[in-house]
């Protein structure tokens, strides 16, 4: 089982789930995952793909609403080997005034 499913849902919809990053690089950092344990976008279904992109976007309307020092976003999907857990997660992270890309 994903370490993803044991952490408290921050959001979620048919397919997918949000929590908070257990190590984030910002206030707010969210990581968006699908419920089915997949290692690539490659595997998701068209439900899967829609419902992820869509709690990728309730988590930038939800940071956006919780602050005004939000600048932008840095969206990042992690897959396979490189992201070091066989389950495929979206980073959505907060980007403030300040930070170094």
């Amino acid at each position: 089982m994903s370490i993803f499913h044991d952490a408290k849902k921050a959001d979620t919809n048919g397919a997918c789930f949000a929590i908070l990053d257990a190590f984030p690089l910002s206030r707010g950092h969210t990581l968006v995952c699908p419920y089915r344990e997949i290692k690539t976008t490659d595997e998701l279904t068209d439900v899967e793909l829609v419902d992820l992109w869509s709690l990728v976007e309730r988590a930038k309307i939800r940071l956006r609403s919780t602050s005004q020092d939000i600048i932008g976003f840095r969206i990042m999907i992690n897959e396979g080997a490189p992201a070091h857990v066989d389950h495929l997660h979206v980073h959505v992270i907060p980007w403030y005034e300040g930070m170094k890309p």
